[in-house]
């Protein structure tokens, strides 16, 4: 299983949101969205890596630099041959609109799945030289041990920020109302391959400056396996902390250390699904038959055109085929070969779509649909 699948799904229960195992904005960004990374507002794809790739954000007009592409053209869809309008600019220091808790998490924090064990350590704990030196510099270190095939924690050293939309109403309206045009904007134009669940609406996130992760994922062991982790409190480097993991095989690790908050380390918001129709054209490749075929969703009918805040099944299926569970749905565009030779390609009918926006990560979903 991938380290950002085990990630993931271990932490997910725990409430604090969707865990992103690579936190960092992407490099090739607008320097302006870099700055502050992931925030409220944005629209991009949770990506099967872990990460998110930020499309555009929905309170900033088309203009602004965060909206802007290299080339300096906008970000923002079209819509009736002019950018969509954004919603009203969000303040972060009016009550009414943010919530704010500058210290969410505190310093030293760390959060582990049920299926590992973690201690911080103390200078009486350890003989490790790296380790007590970094205890007698002011820093911080954890050991984790586990015998399970499956685990994951993540340490905070300066702890994180947390900031959650209040007028939750007011985004999933507004995805609702745009949610088609999206995802033609993001498939036909910005020609990304995208599953239909992945297109993600943020109204929180916890950020952070300095951060460490592990995802242990194995099989058939019952050995036990250890780790540790040190952030040293180092003088020199200007976010003050420098993370280090001590590992043993079976584990995967990863630090991540800003000038910035722009760090998230986790998020949430809305997922926007598409039930679509799908035109299936299939042949034989032992026969050569060519067979033309149309079927629709079963969500489809009367009201197929028109788009709904939720839907019966829309986040049981969107949430149980994104944490993996067997049998996991095609890419439109993707070729299914059976065992009989007969080979089936599928395009999206875009224009007859029901729409489901839903919280995500929700946690009224039973737990058994994401494990």
């Amino acid at each position: 299983m991938p380290d950002s699948v085990t990630y993931r799904k271990q932490l997910y229960p725990l409430g604090h949101g969707y865990p992103l195992w690579c936190p960092a904005p992407s490099e090739n960004l607008p320097t302006a969205y870099r700055d502050d990374g992931m925030r409220i507002g944005d629209v991009g794809l949770l990506t099967s890596g872990g990460g998110f790739d930020y499309l555009w954000n929905v309170h900033y007009p088309h203009d602004h630099p965060i909206n802007l592409n290299i080339d300096g053209s906008t970000r923002v869809p079209l819509e009736d041959n002019a950018p969509q309008p954004p919603l009203s600019p969000l303040n972060e220091n009016d009550d009414r609109q943010v919530r704010v808790h500058s210290q969410h998490h505190n310093p030293h924090t760390c959060i582990a799945s049920s299926t590992i064990n973690a201690r911080q350590l103390s200078a009486d704990m350890t003989v490790d030289p790296a380790i007590l030196g970094c205890l007698a510099g002011g820093g911080a270190a954890f050991e984790f041990s586990t015998v399970h095939d499956a685990s994951a924690a993540l340490v905070l050293p300066l702890g994180a920020r947390r900031v959650d939309a209040v007028r939750l109403s007011e985004y999933q309206q507004y995805a609702a109302k745009h949610a088609t045009s999206w995802y033609r904007f993001v498939k036909n134009e910005l020609r990304r391959d995208m599953e239909s669940g992945t297109l993600y609406l943020v109204t929180g996130t916890d950020k952070c400056f300095s951060w460490g992760a592990t995802a242990v994922s194995r099989s058939g062991s019952n050995n036990a396996l250890s780790l540790k982790f040190f952030a040293a409190n180092i003088a020199s480097t200007s976010v003050g902390f420098r993370n280090s993991w001590l590992q043993s095989i079976g584990a995967s690790t990863r630090i991540g250390e800003e000038d910035t908050m722009n760090q998230c380390v986790f998020s949430r918001g809305f997922v926007i699904s598409i039930k679509t129709h799908r035109k299936l054209l299939s042949w034989n490749s032992k026969s050569a038959e060519v067979r033309l075929e149309v079927t629709t969703d079963t969500q489809g009918g009367a009201d197929a055109k028109k788009p709904r805040a939720s839907g019966s099944g829309g986040p049981v299926s969107s949430i149980r085929r994104w944490f993996g569970s067997s049998g996991g749905a095609k890419e439109a565009g993707e070729d299914i070969e059976r065992d009989d030779g007969e080979r089936t390609s599928t395009e999206i009918d875009m224009d007859e779509s029901n729409v489901d926006v839903f919280p995500f990560p929700s946690y009224d979903v039973p737990v058994s649909l994401i494990n």
